[in-house]
C-alpha cells in the first residue's frame, strides 16, 4: 500500500505540464491586451514594416547588382511614396508606367517577381499618403503603398515609412527627419501660428508679409494641429494678411490651412481678400458643406457633408484654367476658372468672408500657406500626411 501512494505523489506527467504553460500563456496575453492593446497593435504594425522596408531595400541591392544600375524611376532628388503597382500589373507596361507617374509615384514594378513577389503596402492596409487618382486612370488606378524611396548622391538607397507609430522612425539609410519635397517652390507667406505673445503680430515665417490679429495672439493661442493654433471667436476675430504677397494681375495660387471647428449654423468666412464687391477668392463652409468663390459667386463649389470633430486639412487651388478644393488630402470639386484675375491692390484677410457682412470663422486655425501656383495632387497629400508634424519651410 506504501509504494501505491508513493508513485501516486511522484510528480506532474509532460501533458499537465505543458497544458499549465498554455494556460499560463494564454492568460498572459490576455493582460498584455487587455493592458495597453493599441500599443500592442502599434508595435506589431511597426515590426512589419520594418520587415516591408528590409524586402524593398534588399530587392533594390540585388536590382543594383545585376544591372549596375537603380530602378529609373526612383529619383535622385527626394523620396517619393512608392506605387502599389501589384493593383496594375496586368495592364500594359506604359498604362501602368503613365498611372503610377501621373500620381507622383515611384513605380517598383521591375522588381516583380524577380526580386520581390510583391510590392509591401503598410500595415494599415491603405493608402495613407495619396488620396487623389486621376479620373483618366481610373480604369487602371495605381495607390500609394505607405512607403517613400529614394536614392542620394551617394548611391545610397533610402527607405522610409512615414505612417509609422509609437513615435518611432522607421527607415533604411540616412534617411533625413524633414524630407526635401517641392513644398517650398512658390511659398510666398507661412503662418505656423505658434505667436502667443503681448502682441498684435502674427508671424509670416517666410518672409515679411506679417498679419495682424484683432486681439492680442496671447489671448488667442489654443493647441494646434501642429504646436499651437490661433481661435477665432465669429463675431469680430480676423487676421489681416496686410499684403497680396505678389500676386496681383495673375490667375495662380493656392491656400493651404488646418481647421478645427465648424458652425453650428450659418457660413463662416476662411480666406478672402479685403474689398467686399469685388471678391478674388473666397473660402468658407457651414454646417455640411466647404465653399470656393471667385468673382462674387463664379466658380462656386460645395463638397457635401463634412466631419465636425477635430482637425481637417483645406486646401484651395486656382490655375489659369481651373479652381479645386480639396479636403483631407482628397479633391472635393473643382470648376472651370472664370475671368479672376487678382486685382494688384487687394490685400487677403484670414477668419472672415467679406462677400457678404457677419461671415467671421469660429474655431481654431494653424499651418497656414499661400503659394503663387496651384499645388499638385500629390504636394496636397504632402502637406496632408507625408509633411504633418513637422511645419517644415
Amino acid at each position: 500500500m506504501l509504494s501505491k501512494l508513493k508513485n501516486k505523489s511522484s510528480g506532474f506527467t509532460l501533458l499537465e505540464i505543458l497544458l499549465v504553460i498554455g494556460i499560463i500563456a494564454i492568460l498572459a496575453g490576455i493582460v498584455i491586451v487587455a493592458i495597453n492593446p493599441s500599443k500592442q497593435l502599434a508595435t506589431v504594425r511597426n515590426t512589419q514594416r520594418k520587415s516591408d522596408l528590409k524586402q524593398i531595400y534588399n530587392a533594390i541591392t540585388q536590382y543594383y547588382i545585376d544591372n549596375s544600375s537603380f530602378p529609373s524611376t526612383i529619383s535622385t532628388t527626394t523620396l517619393n511614396e512608392v506605387c502599389n503597382t501589384g493593383a496594375v500589373s496586368n495592364t500594359s507596361t506604359s498604362t501602368s508606367g503613365a498611372n503610377c507617374a501621373t500620381a507622383g509615384l515611384a513605380n517598383l514594378s521591375v522588381l516583380v517577381p524577380t526580386y520581390l513577389v510583391s510590392i509591401p503596402t503598410d500595415p494599415t492596409g491603405t493608402s495613407s499618403l495619396l488620396s487623389f487618382i486621376p479620373t483618366a486612370y481610373a480604369a487602371t488606378t495605381a495607390t500609394g503603398t505607405g512607403y517613400k524611396v529614394g536614392v542620394n548622391t551617394a548611391k545610397q538607397v533610402l527607405i522610409s515609412a512615414p505612417l509609422a507609430e509609437l513615435g518611432v522612425r522607421v527607415v533604411v539609410g540616412n534617411v533625413p527627419t524633414t524630407v526635401a519635397s517641392t513644398l517650398g517652390n512658390g511659398l510666398v507667406a507661412h503662418y505656423k501660428m505658434n505667436d502667443n505673445a503681448d502682441s498684435y503680430v502674427v508671424v509670416d515665417s517666410k518672409g515679411s508679409n506679417n498679419g495682424t490679429s484683432i486681439r492680442k495672439t496671447n489671448v488667442v493661442t489654443a493647441s494646434g494641429k501642429i504646436s499651437t493654433a490661433l481661435t477665432f471667436n465669429g463675431s469680430n476675430d480676423k487676421i489681416s494678411l496686410n499684403s497680396n504677397f505678389g500676386l496681383g494681375g495673375q490667375k495662380k495660387m493656392s491656400v493651404s490651412l488646418w481647421l478645427n471647428g465648424i458652425p453650428l449654423a450659418g457660413f463662416k468666412g476662411i480666406f478672402t481678400n479685403t474689398t467686399d464687391n469685388v471678391v478674388d477668392l473666397v473660402i468658407g463652409y457651414d454646417v455640411s458643406n466647404i465653399y470656393f468663390s471667385t468673382e462674387n459667386g463664379d466658380g462656386y463649389i460645395a463638397s457635401g457633408v463634412v466631419n465636425r470633430a477635430g482637425w481637417h486639412h483645406l486646401v484651395a487651388t486656382k490655375s489659369d484654367t481651373e479652381v479645386r478644393m480639396y479636403y483631407d488630402g482628397v479633391e472635393v470639386g473643382n470648376s472651370p476658372q472664370p475671368n479672376t484675375t487678382i486685382i494688384p491692390s487687394e490685400n487677403f484677410i484670414l477668419g472672415l468672408d467679406r462677400s457678404v457682412a457677419g461671415r467671421y470663422y469660429q474655431g481654431s486655425m494653424d499651418d497656414v500657406r499661400i503659394y503663387d501656383r496651384a499645388l499638385t495632387p500629390n504636394e496636397i497629400t504632402q502637406l496632408y500626411n507625408g509633411e504633418a508634424g513637422t511645419e517644415a519651410e
